[in-house]
């Protein structure tokens, strides 16, 4: 990501967790820059991410992730994840899709960076963007060592 094509924007907001799909520290930089250029000065950032220290990765098992759906077409679908690896701050893992009607076993692999507060700090003004705000989540309450999100609000200097 290089560029949007959005200019003099007052807020961008990125949801779903998306900044831990950013892996590494260069993509993250230019992903933030990229943001940085499509805001007005003074214009905001608001994003979530998983806090590291909750270790909410640790609840990924298929004992708690187990799950079964009901789709009109393809009938039973059971789904659950599973951590593949651990690697420093990079969490990889599986999710599976288990079709009752057909048998098939379908996977997808993900992998999840987890920043600390300070180091999404460091990135954020290395990419011209000030931390304004940090929430322990969407409600606005204060951030805590032990809330499992982190909602961060940057402002373009």
């Amino acid at each position: 990501m290089s560029a949007l094509d959005v200019h003099g924007a007052d807020l961008v907001v990125m949801p779903g967790h998306v900044a831990q799909f950013f892996l590494g520290d260069d993509e993250w930089h230019e992903a933030l820059i990229a943001v940085r250029n499509a805001l007005a000065l003074g214009g905001r950032l608001a994003f979530e991410t998983r806090n590291p220290a909750a270790r909410a990765w640790e609840s990924w098992t298929p004992a708690e992730t187990r799950r079964t759906l009901s789709d009109p077409s393809a009938g039973g679908i059971e789904t659950w994840s599973e951590v593949a690896d651990v690697a420093r701050e990079v969490v990889t893992t599986t999710l599976h899709h288990h079709f009752a009607r057909t048998g098939e076993h379908v996977t997808a692999t993900t992998a999840l960076r987890f920043r600390t507060p300070e180091q999404l700090g460091a990135s954020l003004s290395a990419a011209g963007l000030g931390v304004e705000d940090r929430y322990g989540g969407w409600d606005g309450h204060p951030f805590t060592d032990t809330d499992e999100e982190l909602v961060l609000v940057a402002v373009r200097r």
